[in-house]
């Protein structure tokens, strides 16, 4: 495990090209998404109401409520699939020399597919569980617990599922073995290495908060709210960048 961190850490030093790459087709990826989302936002009907009464079943509106939004979801997967197919070959690059194709983007869409539905169902799921099990008082608490673990294991089984997909052609496969691998050791340690990568950054803020006499975050002026603000999303994305890179390496 040592000798695959020393090995991602000289990479970010020596593709520093490569990594400049994928950050743009990240970026590229939340920028279409942005317009996706103002285009829907443009053709959806301004006022909901008035859909009921042109129509006047109310049926009618939650089957086009329901299809609109398998669209909607359909064509934001196929815009993260796109810039995320992208970036597998890139990372397929750290390990070999290859030829870029679109071959395997139809499967590759479809696979994302599978996985977002997968991960939207469980967390439909546990949002109903948490509705009619927990009380109302402590919902909101129960709600932030399950969903750090929730999203931490999701984005694991997504990067799993991308770094399978290389080596399997069974949906099936590909998904059975991102569950098993996700409690694996190796797994493991490495979202430990994540946490500490993160509680090191934790333990920066509240000394550089304590160093200017911030207690409260209502205390802090709008610059170091910004500031700090910026760095908490380049630490999380340098978190997954690390990780993504370290699953799709070869030891």
């Amino acid at each position: 495990m040592i000798s695959r961190i020393k090995k991602v850490f000289h990479l970010f030093f020596t593709k520093t090209d490569l990594f400049f790459k994928m950050a743009l087709f990240d970026l590229l990826f939340v920028i279409s998404v942005f317009f996706a989302n103002t285009l829907f936002l443009l053709l959806l009907p301004q006022n909901p109401a008035s859909l009921l009464q042109i129509v006047s079943s109310f049926k009618f509106v939650i089957i086009f409520a329901v299809f609109i939004g398998i669209i909607y979801l359909s064509f934001i997967v196929f815009i993260y699939s796109f810039f995320k197919y992208l970036n597998i070959d890139l990372l397929e690059n750290l390990n070999r020399q290859n030829s870029f194709s679109f071959r395997y983007f139809w499967k590759f869409y479809i696979l994302n597919l599978f996985i977002f539905g997968i991960i939207l169902s469980l967390f439909a799921f546990l949002n109903i569980l948490l509705f009619f099990i927990v009380n109302a008082t402590f919902a909101s608490v129960f709600s932030i617990i399950t969903f750090f673990p929730f999203a931490f294991f999701s984005i694991s089984f997504i990067v799993l599922s991308h770094v399978l997909f290389l080596k399997e052609k069974s949906y099936k496969k590909i998904i059975q073995k991102s569950i098993s691998q996700i409690f694996k050791l190796n797994n493991i340690s490495l979202y430990f290495v994540a946490i500490v990568f993160f509680l090191f950054f934790v333990l920066f803020y509240y000394a550089t908060a304590f160093f200017f006499g911030i207690i409260h975050l209502e205390n802090a002026t709008p610059l170091f709210v910004n500031i700090f603000a910026g760095m908490t999303f380049f630490v999380f994305y340098f978190i997954f960048t690390f990780c993504r890179t370290y699953s799709f390496i070869e030891g």
